[in-house]
């Protein structure tokens, strides 16, 4: 009964993620394209748009921002091309997932809150790194907290060290996190 529950609060939360779509927010910001270019570059080429090979991080203008988020939006930009559903839909996909987890993991009141929150709609609804980065992180804290093989404790440090590479801000919480 739980899970269906939770099933239809993430349903609801992807519905809040997805209206209006089209009209709010209207462009993509500079960053977004950005991400969106350089997915659609490693798609096309196999390279970022300065010509690296797979980077950690990547250069545009002039500030290093992680490349986590243009690895998950190259398959989206390749089968929609390069749109701004397609640059932001891996944000949207990650903005549902933690209504999911949250009902799940924690109660159905906390993953009614994140589904119908302004501030994870927000973030859910543009080409963000933070919503990414958020999502790892809560991943990883429930896999240490429920870890009962050392594959759990394994796939712990794994989104652990993935946040960190999602979005700037989660390297403090995650390198500490694995550290403990």
């Amino acid at each position: 009964k739980k899970l269906t529950i939770a099933i239809f609060i993430s349903a609801i939360g992807l519905f809040l993620r997805l209206w209006n779509f089209g009209t709010s927010p209207l462009p993509l910001y500079v960053d977004e394209a950005s991400i969106g270019y350089n997915s659609y570059s490693f798609q096309k080429t196999g390279v970022d748009e300065y010509g690296k090979f797979a980077p950690l991080l990547l250069r545009a203008f002039n500030m290093y921002n992680p490349a986590l988020y243009s690895y998950f939006a190259v398959v989206p930009v390749q089968i929609a091309n390069l749109s701004v559903l397609s640059v932001r839909l891996p944000s949207i996909v990650f903005g549902t997932i933690l209504v999911f987890i949250t009902a799940i993991v924690f109660s159905l009141e906390a993953g009614i809150i994140v589904a119908i929150s302004p501030v994870f709609v927000f973030f859910s609804r543009g080409a963000y790194e933070a919503n990414i980065g958020l999502v790892l992180l809560v991943l990883g804290y429930v896999l240490y907290k429920n870890s009962t093989t050392k594959f759990h404790t394994f796939s712990s440090l794994c989104m652990f060290c993935l946040s960190a590479y999602a979005y700037h801000g989660e390297r403090f919480v995650g390198l500490v996190a694995v550290a403990c």
